[in-house]
Parts: C-alpha cells; structure tokens; sequence
C-alpha cells in the first residue's frame, strides 16, 4: 500500500479495496500451505546432500551446488502439484 500510494500515486483506500476484492481464500491458503512444503523440501534435500557430503572442502562446495539444483526441481515439481490440489479443492477447472 505504501510503495503503490508513493510510487504510483495510487489512493491508499483505493489500493486496499482493490486488494480486499482482488484476493481470494485459495489465495491465502495457497500462500499459507506452498512455503511450508517448500521449506520442507529445502531443508530436507540440504541436510541429506550436507549430511552425505565426502570428500572434503570441495565436496562441501560440490554438495552446496547440487542441493541448490536438486532443490530448485523439486520445488517446482511440488509448486505444480499443490497448485493442481488447491485448484481441485476449490474446484477451479484449469487446462
């Protein structure tokens, strides 16, 4: 609201009512639900590639890297899928 009424030059109050209007519950449940996997998949995905980590210092750096990668798929594999749950749920028909 503070960046769109400065930047923009958009009415506070014309700002929030379009929001209230705009936003739906599959919004919040989507926003609520979706990091928690995520965070999830992240941390899971670190600690086993950190934990079976060898080879010394450049292990470490090799297992950095390929947890990011690993994780970067998986997130967006999941984001797929629970995109397509909390669609069914609210019985949003999409393509």
């Amino acid at each position: 609201g503070i960046v769109a009424s400065g930047v923009f030059s958009l009415d506070y109050n014309s700002y929030i009512t379009s929001v209230r209007f705009g936003i739906t519950t599959q919004d919040i449940i989507g926003g609520i639900i979706k990091p928690l996997f995520f965070g999830l998949i992240i941390g899971s995905v670190s600690c086993h590639k950190g934990l079976s980590t060898t080879g010394g210092t450049v292990g470490v750096g090799r297992s950095t890297t390929n947890s990011v990668v690993l994780s970067s798929i998986v997130v967006i594999i999941f984001d797929f899928f629970l995109s397509r749950a909390i669609n069914s749920i609210f019985d949003i028909k999409t393509i």
